[in-house]
């Protein structure tokens, strides 16, 4: 409607309207505060007039004004915060009920049906203004005082919002952008107040909170890149934190047992979740992908290290998700195929290790998920970290190990050799230095075998260079059929001959 903002269910106001309350902001703040008390709550009447001669028409306009003002984080705001605005607004969070009165009988029923799905949750209204109050905080920089103030109100209050919004969603677990928008609210908070103020991790760490729960409800439920990058990032800050100073943090208040209990409560199930990220992996634009996979690396690294057995299942089992996984590594930044790669180390060694009955399962999945492709793609992109040739010896060496038990994943891998791309990066880096081609007697390893000190580890430091490249060889070696060797052979023949002179048979 031209001339007229709409902040609540059917409450309007003119333009006029939203001027005289950011004006009673500056003058009579006292007043604000006061007409947010009128509702809407179950206790409500509409006919209700404050002391100010205010009633429930002036809240919708009221909270525009604050939004304005919390927004601009300026000296009005101090003064609203300092008088108790912030707890005013988390009791309309908690408290607030849905008020929308039908149209009139002139208008087709479906209109009346497509705003009840569109109207906004009633706690959204005083919660986007919450929000509002925390955009001037900076991650890792200290907040004011009145800043301080602000998030210990937070603190008070925000377990009992999270309860609200667990136990009464409203529309928010609807399809749309209005529902998108008040799904995305609760981690553009949070992403800033854990950013500026670590502490307040505390309050979500309580096992009878229910933010973790909340959040992963609403990133199950996201549709579109209002809602998903943002909640993912929260996820993946509270699951594996890249703030430095979260890591801080975390080194003496470390992440409680039940995280992922939390989380699955929300989720409903480990299948839902890990469906989830796979959805959003798939049909977000790139710039918007990258939250969604630090939140998949994480959580899979804490499965493994907690050993969450339902997580634990699913996850070694579910082709779909690591194939969304395997696809972004092939477009993916060099840190993220780096990451991708220590995660991969970090999962098989780790199964090895807890559950060598697994590791079958899980390596089965990964290569009908495209494993070996993802490595064509990724590799060259991080193939010169210092580390990586350590790591790809260790997840080949564990490869090696799990064929020896299990003839299928012979069958299963063998379809993916010969690995032409794969077999010649690494072999560039295992016999030639300097640009010039190392002779045999200047090979580290010579047939398998690697120098070792009395630490068992490796006396050159190039040592892992070849035994990546070895590993991936008898790899190939002993996954190749018979009756396809000789082909297979000539051709990494060619490619090793060519670049170092040394045959591979």
């Amino acid at each position: 409607m031209v001339g007229r903002k709409f902040f609540y269910p059917v409450i309007y106001h003119t333009d006029e309207q939203a001027h005289k309350w950011e004006q009673l902001c500056r003058t009579n703040p006292k007043r604000v505060i006061d007409a947010l008390t009128l509702g809407p709550t179950q206790e409500m009447r509409i006919d209700r007039i404050n002391q100010w001669g205010d009633t429930f028409a002036d809240v919708g306009p009221a909270l525009f004004a604050i939004s304005q003002i919390a927004a601009a984080q300026n000296s009005v705001w101090d003064r609203l915060v300092r008088l108790g605005i912030t707890d005013i607004l988390a009791r309309g969070a908690k408290e607030y009920v849905p008020f929308m009165s039908r149209l009139p009988a002139s208008h087709p029923e479906e209109l009346q049906e497509q705003l009840s799905r569109d109207v906004p949750a009633a706690y959204y209204p005083p919660l986007d203004v919450l929000c509002s109050g925390v955009k001037g905080f900076s991650i890792e920089c200290t907040p004011s005082v009145i800043g301080r103030r602000y998030i210990q109100d937070l603190k008070r209050n925000w377990s009992g919002m999270m309860q609200r919004l667990w136990d009464d969603p409203d529309n928010t677990l609807k399809e749309g952008s209005v529902h998108a928008r008040e799904r995305a609210l609760i981690p553009q908070m949070l992403v800033r107040l854990i950013g500026a103020d670590p502490t307040f991790l505390s309050i979500l760490d309580s096992e009878s909170d229910l933010t973790i729960p909340v959040v992963a409800r609403f990133f199950v439920h996201a549709t579109e890149a209002l809602d998903t990058p943002i909640l993912a990032s929260l996820l993946a800050q509270l699951t594996e934190p890249s703030f430095e100073i979260l890591e801080e943090y975390r080194k003496t208040n470390p992440r409680p047992p039940w995280f992922l209990r939390r989380i699955l409560l929300g989720a409903s199930s480990p299948h839902r979740l890990l469906s989830a990220c796979a959805s959003y992996l798939d049909f977000l634009a790139e710039n918007d992908i990258e939250p969604v996979f630090a939140f998949a690396m994480g959580l899979c690294s804490v499965i493994e290290r907690e050993q969450h057995l339902q997580f634990l299942h699913c996850s070694r089992r579910s082709v779909p998700f690591w194939k969304s996984i395997f696809t972004y590594v092939s477009i993916a930044s060099e840190f993220w195929c780096t990451q991708w790669i220590i995660n991969v180390q970090s999962c098989v060694q780790q199964c090895a290790r807890t559950a060598a009955d697994q590791l079958e399962p899980l390596i089965s999945t990964w290569v009908k998920a495209g494993f070996f492709d993802a490595l064509d793609a990724g590799i060259p992109r991080c193939i010169d970290n210092p580390v990586m040739m350590h790591i790809l010896t260790r997840i080949f060496g564990s490869f090696l190990s799990a064929i020896e038990k299990h003839q299928s994943l012979v069958v299963l891998i063998g379809k993916e050799f010969p690995r032409p791309r794969l077999l010649r990066i690494l072999a560039e880096r295992a016999f030639f230095k300097d640009g010039k081609v190392l002779q045999p007697s200047e090979w580290v390893t010579h047939k398998g075998f690697t120098v070792r000190d009395a630490h068992n580890t490796p006396i050159d430091g190039d040592a892992w260079k070849e035994t990546a490249f070895t590993a991936v060889d008898e790899l190939m070696r002993k996954c190749l059929k018979k009756d396809t060797s000789d082909a297979q052979r000539d051709i990494v023949d060619e490619i090793v001959r060519g670049q170092t002179g040394r045959s591979t048979n």
